[in-house]
């Protein structure tokens, strides 16, 4: 099972997959195809296609038992074993045990507006004001029209999504608290006392709290179910998490994309909780970047010199002990990863397939963008930079994904708190976007592109 992202708008001819429109659809999102036919499939509520398990798998036995057949006489009985383990394995194959690889989801990306995108930067122009005067933020807003295919932006409905999860490595004592931590937080952002609640309620979004790998069950209905597993595995002895783990928590995220952007969602701010989560994001940079784990490591929470060096020492060890194709997404995510990473990249994916900007918070957010436009390239033209982390890497992933953050404050305290903060920044952007004097009203002429 794999999952694949197809860029650009059209009927693609190899899956017959539908275009994207600015509001995406479960249909539109989502195409479901064998890889031997073509045809669609549904298995209730799934999102795999059906294989055609029957024909394929009495050929294929048919096939392996005539092998054997001939080799029983007189065979080497090393050959006649091979023989036998390969019948047994197309059978628990059509047993369900083994997966087909025809399994396959995907995910289309909405064409990004450039017509959009220059209208906004027109109407940038036409106002009374030095060309270029809020510098970074009239590009923002010019990239929103473009994301929103219109160059009349609006923000008014926006949400946080908080990703919650816990991972195995906090055992190696890279984190200053245990587990435990990230079930009280996740409690009190549900209710609405977590540091990002106070800073959203006070520019107008929504936070919405999402339990994609706790340890524990949270007793509380405002969190949201989404659990793809209770937790990770220790990244420094093993992989983080299956594939299907993996693949599970990314599809959540772009569900609940998609379910926002039915409800008129404008714009998604991405926020983690996860104890131990600036090592896993630190062991997943030092491969997209190349560079050492002595770089990538930062003090997260605060850790002092023997933490960071505990630290350090369990990514080399993750890394050694995993060995990631570094030019495989999935497996990189997979092994050195966190299922809040995992679920924050499906909210970068969705929101592209939407056409919905989504919000890069710290280095963790980071991440999960890079990891986004890695499957899926042109994913970032939908993304959003709020703030440069003061972690090691925060400023180098942003680089890598060609954005430029207006903030730059020594932000690290997660949740999306950073995101958040660009909110004010962009409204006021509008406000002038929306609202500002021009130069035909005040019979002036334009100010001229410099060339």
């Amino acid at each position: 099972m794999g999952l694949s992202v197809l860029p650009g708008r059209g009927d693609n001819r190899e899956t017959g997959a539908r275009p994207v429109q600015s509001r995406c659809r479960k249909e539109q999102l989502f195409s479901m195809r064998n890889a031997a036919t073509g045809k669609p499939g549904r298995r209730g509520n799934s999102v795999y296609s059906e294989p055609e398990y029957l024909p394929t798998f009495m050929f294929r036995v048919t096939l392996r038992a005539t092998e054997v057949r001939k080799n029983r006489s007189g065979s080497d009985p090393a050959v006649f074993c091979v023989q036998i383990f390969r019948v047994l394995r197309h059978t628990f194959l059509f047993c369900g045990v083994w997966r087909l690889s025809g399994k396959m989801e995907s995910v289309r990306i909405t064409e990004f507006n450039k017509a959009a995108e220059a209208g906004a930067k027109l109407r940038w122009n036409s106002i009374a004001k030095p060309l270029g005067g809020l510098g970074v933020l009239e590009d923002m807003i010019s990239k929103i029209a473009g994301m929103r295919g219109t160059p009349d932006v609006s923000l008014n409905h926006r949400t946080v999504v908080v990703m919650c999860a816990d991972n195995g490595v906090v055992c190696e004592g890279v984190s200053q608290s245990d587990s435990s931590v990230t079930a009280a937080v996740a409690r009190e952002t549900a209710r609405g006392r977590s540091s990002v609640n106070l800073l959203a309620g006070q520019f107008g979004a929504e936070v919405i709290t999402v339990d994609i790998g706790m340890c524990t069950d949270v007793d509380d209905e405002r969190i949201l179910k989404r659990k793809a597993a209770y937790g990770t595995c220790n990244i420094a002895e093993k992989a983080a998490m299956s594939r299907e783990q993996t693949e599970s928590a990314v599809r959540a995220g772009i569900q609940l994309v998609r379910e926002l952007a039915q409800n008129g969602t404008d714009i998604i701010i991405t926020g983690e909780m996860g104890i131990g989560n600036t090592t896993t994001s630190a062991a997943i940079a030092s491969v997209i970047l190349g560079i050492p784990p002595e770089q990538a490591a930062g003090r997260g929470a605060g850790l002092d010199s023997a933490g960071l060096s505990r630290k350090t020492s369990a990514i080399k060890r993750a890394i050694a002990v995993n060995q990631p194709e570094t030019d495989d997404p999935w497996d990189l995510l997979s092994k050195l990863g966190g299922l809040d990473i995992a679920g924050m990249t499906g909210l970068f994916l969705g929101g592209a397939g939407c056409g919905i900007p989504v919000v890069v918070d710290g280095v963790i957010s980071a991440v999960s963008g890079c990891l986004a436009e890695l499957i899926a390239p042109g994913c970032r033209d939908f993304m959003l930079p709020s703030h440069v982390s003061s972690e090691p890497t925060g400023r180098l992933l942003l680089q890598k994904l060609g954005l430029s953050a207006p903030i730059d404050a020594g932000f690290h305290l997660g949740e999306g708190t950073g995101g958040v903060m660009l909110l004010p920044l962009l409204d006021g952007a509008l406000a002038v976007y929306n609202g500002a004097h021009r130069f035909d009203e005040m019979n002036m002429e334009r100010y001229r592109e410099l060339t």
